[in-house]
């Protein structure tokens, strides 16, 4: 009998020790009783007492090698310090409460072919689904740690998405390469206070923690700590409280969604994708704001659009108009406003009413130029032409038309810009001359006859919506267009019988198939802009040609930003 049950006893330990061999061994480093104890946070969220503090969470799992090597922490002696954190990330899974929120996984690790990868997500939340996606995960063989390319693509991620989210980065900290705070940077001035940031230390060296705790001071909210700081069931209930969820008595209403809840919010109402300040008003953003005639002020802003270069320009983009007070025209050193004999002749004395003193009146300026006979190089210049001491044209004459040729000398003045004139200031080569629709554009260069009176086109004729330039991947409308479009409204506006094709054009980056379907998405945008501006969308209709008709380079900043536009085309 004492033989059958050694037996029995052996057997049963062999094949505990078998089925330990196949079994990854669980981290059991905190109260086992504790362990099996449900959260109380399940029962508080489903009676009411929290409500979803984020709509998304990413965490970002460090895989490289250096995570590979054993944690020191004597309470996790024997596990690895990945294992510690996919264990953390197992114990936060099942102590969140079931919410309707998205989540994902981004791992990194200098595996050559592929330095960062979404494991999980950007999906609805499900433990099952997080719990499965952790059991593939392995660190790499060698490699250093590209945690920037990670925060890249996790911005990437969240730009998919609307509301708040948490970034969740587990680490310890060593060698963490291609920038990370600057990435970090980056993603805080893309989605400002709607973006929380919280770093997992587990790590064996000081300074690793030390640069874990610099990349959560840089977000505008969030925190850093240590993973044996959440062993016990309060504390991780206090982890998942403090990044997922808040009393319902505490929630605040955002209603226009920009991060900055309402209460503090000085600019309610900012549409969707406009980044904001911590006011919650739009930033200054001068990424992608084009300058066409150089003057200094920005299309969106410029009131007077066309402006001849080296014109002096006021805040409005309009040129200066000089003050006349305070002014000497004769230059005898009596201004205007108190000289009793103004076009007193250059050199001549006066006194100190500007008149000239006796010995000086007997010489003679025959074409009033301000310079006597006797010493006028230049006799017969015409009235008012600005002359040298020599009695001669100075060179800052007048060149209204900015064709070249002064006004004085120019037989064709308001010569529309751009046309190759002759030295009388005429259109060259036997162009026409004729500007039929009045767009200021000759009909032998006008791409785009038959543009309706006071819309504004660029230099080939065409009717554009000067200054509405998209950002990169974007279709929304930014506000500070807006006058632009309503430019286009009054046209409409006076032109009930008009109907109009809208035609997207997008930069060549990305495959054809991708924008010519962001391309018709702005020009839908525009086409709801000016619905909800009172115009009948049966008189409005859209296309998206992609890149296939680019009026600039695609091969610098500057034109491509150009290409980025949309065009309004009279249908007959």
């Amino acid at each position: 009998m004492k033989k059958r049950q050694f037996s029995i006893l052996a057997l049963l330990m062999a094949l505990s020790l078998l089925t330990g061999c196949f079994q990854i061994k669980p981290i059991r480093v905190f109260d086992t009783k504790k362990l099996f104890e449900k959260s109380s946070l399940e029962k508080d969220f489903f009676m009411g007492k929290y409500v979803p503090k984020v709509d998304n969470f990413i965490i970002i799992l460090d895989t490289s090698s250096s995570m590979s090597v054993a944690y020191e922490d004597k309470r996790f002696k024997g596990y690895s310090k990945l294992s510690v954190g996919k264990d953390f990330i197992r114990r936060m899974n099942n102590t969140m409460p079931e919410m309707k929120i998205k989540g994902a996984i981004q791992t990194f690790g200098d595996n050559v072919t592929q330095q960062t990868e979404t494991v999980y997500g950007l999906i609805t939340h499900s433990r099952s689904g997080l719990e499965q996606s952790l059991k593939d995960i392995e660190a790499s063989v060698e490699g250093n740690s590209p945690a920037g390319i990670a925060i890249d693509a996790s911005g990437a991620l969240l730009s998919t998405v609307e509301g708040r989210n948490a970034v969740i980065l587990i680490s310890d900290g060593e060698r963490l390469e291609n920038n990370p705070l600057m990435k970090l940077r980056a993603l805080k001035e893309r989605y400002g206070t709607r973006t929380c940031f919280y770093s997992v230390w587990i790590g064996n060296k000081p300074e690793g923690e030390s640069f874990m705790k610099k990349l959560a001071q840089e977000m505008k909210c969030g925190f850093s700590i240590i993973v044996g700081e959440t062993l016990s069931r309060e504390a991780m209930d206090d982890v998942v409280k403090k990044v997922f969820l808040e009393k319902s008595g505490d929630v605040k209403r955002d209603s226009d969604q920009d991060g900055v809840y309402d209460d503090v919010d000085r600019c309610p109402g900012t549409p969707r994708g406009v980044s904001v300040d911590d006011h919650g008003c739009p930033e200054v953003r001068e990424i992608v704001r084009i300058d066409s005639d150089g003057d200094g002020v920005y299309d969106d802003m410029d009131r007077c659009p066309g402006t001849p270069r080296g014109v002096p320009v006021d805040g409005r983009g309009c040129p200066i108009v000089q003050k006349k007070a305070r002014v000497d025209s004769d230059q005898d050193g009596v201004y205007d406003d108190v000289d009793r004999c103004p076009g007193t002749p250059r050199g001549v004395s006066v006194d100190e009413h500007g008149c000239p003193e006796v010995q000086e009146m007997s010489r003679i300026d025959s074409d009033r130029d301000g310079v006597y006979d006797d010493v006028d190089w230049c006799p017969d210049t015409p009235i008012g032409v600005e002359v040298d001491g020599k009695g001669c044209p100075e060179i800052s004459r007048i060149d209204a038309d900015g064709d070249g040729v002064y006004d004085e000398f120019d037989e064709c003045p308001d010569t529309p810009i751009g046309v190759e004139v002759d030295e009388k200031g005429c259109p060259e080569g036997g162009q026409s001359g004729i500007d039929t629709d009045g767009d200021g554009i000759y009909d032998d260069r006008d791409e785009c006859p038959g543009t309706p009176e006071g819309a504004i086109v660029d230099f080939r004729g065409c009717w554009v919506i000067k200054g509405v330039q998209f950002e990169y991947k974007k279709w929304n409308i930014s506000p500070q267009f807006t006058t632009n479009l309503d430019n286009a409204i009054n046209v409409l506006t006076r032109n009930e019988d008009l109907k109009i094709r809208i035609v997207g054009h997008t930069d060549n980056i990305g495959s054809m198939d991708y924008n010519i379907d962001l391309s018709e998405k702005r020009a839908n945008a525009i086409r709801e802009y000016f619905v909800v501006k009172g115009i009948d969308g049966s008189r409005i209709t859209t296309t998206g040609v992609g890149f296939s008709e680019p009026i600039a380079t695609n091969d610098t900043a500057e034109g491509r930003a150009l290409n980025r536009r949309a065009e309004l085309v009279p249908i007959k």
